[in-house]
């Protein structure tokens, strides 16, 4: 796996493709294991964004939707474009600086999803 020490010098069209795949790789492994923190009766073995029928990725998908609408949101306030990210991918409708900023909050989000199920029965 390319790690982020071997980017220096490259062009910036480079260095964002291979941030992007080691992003995506990494996000994976992080759900991976933060799924085995929720009980089991809520468990899933894979991410759905999309089309999802399992109630930890529908309440997953509705908390980093609320999530992605506050960011852009402020993004606007801050007078920041919100379509022109770095990390996630520039494409059509896509705000990709809103995704990179939810990076920073997804922890939040599932920590609080985490310690709220443990509660339900």
């Amino acid at each position: 796996m390319e790690t982020i020490s071997n980017l220096q010098g490259e062009n910036p069209d480079s260095v964002r493709l291979k941030l992007h795949t080691i992003e995506s790789h990494l996000s994976k492994r992080y759900l991976h294991e933060v799924f085995k923190l929720f009980p089991k009766h809520l468990r899933t073995e894979n991410r759905n964004a999309f089309g999802a029928y399992e109630p930890l990725n529908n309440l997953l998908n509705l908390s980093y939707d609320v999530l992605a609408w506050k960011i852009f949101k402020a993004l606007l306030k801050a007078r920041l474009e919100p379509y022109l990210g770095f990390i996630h991918s520039i494409q059509q409708n896509k705000p990709s600086l809103v995704c990179d900023f939810q990076e920073l909050y997804r922890p939040y989000i599932d920590n609080f999803l985490i310690q709220h199920a443990k509660t339900l029965t």
